[in-house]
């Protein structure tokens, strides 16, 4: 799950590298990640990129184009935190 987690996140710094390359300008992207305790995966969906989108009981990555942040709420489980 672990090797899963930081392909995933891997994948998307390289989507946001191709990104700025062919674009001058990006906006904010949030990604809600957490783990699918059924299926045993880490899972990402993107969320509106407010404020409000960081829930305390979750895990984010925040996008602004140039700085990928990791936001982890202080409710969030251990399994989130990983």
């Amino acid at each position: 799950v672990k090797t899963c987690a930081c392909l995933l996140l891997l994948l998307l710094l390289l989507q946001r590298c191709l990104a700025l390359i062919t674009a001058e300008k990006t906006e904010t992207v949030i990604y809600h990640v957490w783990e699918d305790e059924n299926e045993g995966e880490v899972k990402t969906k993107e969320v509106e990129p407010t404020k409000d989108s960081l829930v305390d009981g979750d895990a984010f990555i925040v996008d602004i184009g140039h700085t990928l942040y990791v936001w982890v709420g202080s409710g969030a489980r251990m399994s989130n935190k990983r």
